[in-house]
């Protein structure tokens, strides 16, 4: 979200759509003039896999102590913390059982803001609506030729495989 606004950013793997933070010093308190921050994150996160979440901090000098936490009713079922000087990821792993709607958020130094009578420290924070689903089988299917001519044999492989594109040995319904 930037200023209440949440950005859908196009990215190469369309399968793959994600959520991007940003900020040039709107929910974050900066000690050096330009500093902000950029997130990037899946929209959609799977059940038991590790997302990559990707950090990008500008025109800051000190390291920043980022945590990202994912919450399902108030409850935090997933969390990660890295300290990113510019550039960095945080890898968040939901449970197996967690599903349905839930909220990622990211804080950039937050335990540092928080303390009374220190100098001016940059901080961030930020959230935003993600989805926790189960990933289905997913089929690929091949032929031996690009264009077939009336009355040729056509052959055809399908390959079925799990989440994780591993090769699915149980016959499907």
């Amino acid at each position: 979200r930037c200023n209440g606004m949440a950005w859908n950013i196009p990215t190469f793997m369309p399968l793959l759509p994600c959520l991007l933070f940003a900020a040039a010093l709107g929910p974050a308190a900066a000690s050096s003039p330009g500093a902000g921050y950029m997130a990037v994150a899946p929209m959609v996160f799977r059940p038991g896999v590790a997302e990559v979440i990707s950090i990008t901090v500008f025109n800051v000098t000190s390291p920043v102590h980022v945590e990202a936490t994912v919450h399902i009713n108030r409850a935090s079922v997933a969390s990660a913390a890295e300290t990113i000087t510019g550039k960095g990821s945080l890898r968040l792993k939901v449970p197996h059982d967690a599903k349905g709607k839930a909220t990622l958020k990211v804080c950039g130094n937050c335990a540092q803001a928080a303390r009374v009578g220190e100098k001016e420290v940059f901080f961030f924070h930020n959230s935003t609506s993600v989805i926790i689903e189960e990933r289905g089988s997913a089929v690929f299917i091949q032929t031996d030729k690009p264009v077939y001519k009336p009355g040729q044999t056509a052959f055809i492989n399908v390959i079925t495989t799990t989440p994780n594109l591993r090769p699915l040995n149980t016959p499907m319904e």
